[in-house]
């Protein structure tokens, strides 16, 4: 993968400039390497500071809800919108939140780290009171 083509990939959302920093930032720390002449992933799993309140971590969730909204002019075939509203006792968002944990942790497990992976997806699960009858 050469500067180019990541720019090509991220359909010119951003600079040559901004795709060789990025690509030497992720060399450097050990997320891409180098194998036989070609830039490669290397293997690894990132995990975020699950349940603490982190200002960058949540301008990351903003944004990535943001692309999730856009992405829904993409092609059908490449994307999944799901979504459930059900009313839960209050005791039991500690233990969804568990399950969500659960099933990230499940996907990155399952298909993290395949050499022959072609596409980058990100996958958003949120949950989040839309009503509360407790302040009524």
């Amino acid at each position: 993968m050469t500067p180019k083509n990541i720019v090509k990939a991220l359909k010119e959302k951003i600079t040559l400039k901004q795709a060789q920093t990025a690509i030497e930032a992720l060399l450097s720390q050990g997320l891409l390497k180098k194998e036989n002449n070609k830039i490669v992933q290397a293997p690894f799993k990132i995990t975020s500071s699950n349940g603490i309140e982190d200002i960058y971590l949540q301008a990351n969730h903003k944004k990535m809800s943001l692309m999730a909204a856009q992405a829904l002019e993409e092609n059908f075939s490449e994307r999944a919108f799901q979504g459930l509203t059900i009313a839960i006792n209050p005791k039991h968002v500690l233990e969804v939140k568990k399950d969500l944990s659960r099933i990230i942790q499940d996907l990155q497990e399952k298909y993290n780290n395949d050499p022959e992976a072609q596409i980058v997806c990100r996958f958003n699960l949120q949950c989040f009171p839309v009503a509360d009858t407790r302040k009524v």
